[in-house]
């Protein structure tokens, strides 16, 4: 059997509906022989890992990028006073 396991998770994040469904598909070259329940448990969680660094990130559209750097500068110019 070579067919791609699809796989669906959630980013939680503390807030009531705020986290949505997260899907790749999983490709059967990650399954090697002789790997246990344990094995495979793991491996699913390091597949979700991998996939939410690659693929999930924050928002630029709505930080507030330039005003940190506005405090930053003010915490940097205190210092050399």
């Amino acid at each position: 059997m070579n067919t791609k396991f699809n796989v669906m998770y959630q980013a939680e994040d503390g807030y009531v509906s705020g986290s949505r469904p997260q899907r790749f598909s999983a490709d059967p070259g990650v399954i090697e022989e002789g790997m246990s329940d344990d094995d495979l448990s793991k491996l699913y969680d390091v597949l979700i890992q991998e996939h939410f660094e690659q693929h999930v990130y924050p928002s630029q559209q709505s930080g507030n990028r330039d005003a940190f750097i506005a405090w930053a500068r003010q915490v940097i110019s205190g210092r050399d006073a």
